[in-house]
């Protein structure tokens, strides 16, 4: 008798894409475990196997996830570096955080997904699921770039490439060839917030740039373009947005796009280098 398959573990942080990788799955003839992280994960999973359980209990997440067979796992959602305190870490957990909190948000998911690998759990990436939400190349929403919006995006693109170095966040904004905004622990949408303030609107509107940070592993974190974002950028006085195709991932893809072409804002696939 054929061995049945193993059945994808996912890490749910908050937002709808852990639920859209646990459709695509089902749909896709794939059993499912969802692992719901306490205060954190805020996507219905009804109908799934469902284990509840607190950021700090890795013994007991790796726990759930070996009884239930899982061997490919995939982090999805929005995470956010929690304070150590605020964990409340078994033993196991604690000599991982305390490792991760003190390093880079790239490095520290790679120290989890090492951890992992130790238990024969094989972190995978999203886009093996969710290729179809990737950005493409070229026009996704609106018009092309004019010369102007090129210019600006080069910049934007090249201040990334060097940012990513250093595991420095995944966006920035560029007004006239001049860099007014750069993402850090903040998050896209707090640093479009922010730039709303700094526009002259006597220049040229201006554009942001996303992309994966150079050397990223795109299976840890990689970035995401939604419906809240094309709101806020439209709000900041933002009417172009260049993301790296195959890099990005169009969070909710008819609904952001029709957002963007609703708010007049364009959205443009980088071809990655």
């Amino acid at each position: 008798m054929a061995r049945a398959a193993a059945p994808y573990g996912i890490i749910a942080a908050a937002g709808p894409v852990p639920l859209t990788v646990a459709q695509e799955l089902r749909a896709s003839g794939h059993e499912v475990v969802i692992i719901s992280l306490k205060t954190i994960t805020d996507a219905d999973f009804s109908g799934f196997d469902v284990h509840d359980h607190r950021l700090g209990a890795v013994s007991a997440i790796i726990a759930s996830l070996k009884s239930s067979g899982v061997e490919k796992l995939i982090m999805a959602g929005r995470f956010k570096r929690p304070k150590l305190a605020a964990v409340m870490p078994d033993m196991r957990g604690a000599k991982i955080l305390t490792r991760a909190l003190g390093a880079g948000d790239d490095t520290a998911l790679s120290i989890v997904k090492e951890d992992l690998a130790k238990d024969g759990i094989t972190v995978i990436d999203i886009a093996d699921i969710l290729k179809q939400d990737f950005a493409a190349v070229g026009v996704i929403a609106g018009t092309a770039p004019d010369q102007d919006q090129i210019d600006a995006i080069t910049i934007g693109a090249e201040y990334l490439k060097a940012a990513g170095r250093f595991d420095l966040g995944q966006s920035c904004i560029v007004e006239s060839r001049r860099i007014i905004a750069v993402e850090a622990a903040e998050g896209t949408d707090a640093m479009l917030d922010r730039a709303a303030s700094l526009r002259d609107p006597d220049l040229a509107p201006a554009v942001m740039v996303k992309m994966l940070k150079t050397g990223q592993d795109r299976a840890l974190d990689p970035p995401g373009i939604g419906v809240e974002t094309i709101k806020r950028a439209h709000k900041a006085g933002i009417n172009m947005i260049a993301v790296e195709a195959g890099g990005v991932m169009i969070i909710d893809p008819e609904s952001t796009i029709k957002t963007a072409k609703d708010l007049s804002v364009g959205l443009f696939g980088l071809k990655p280098e």
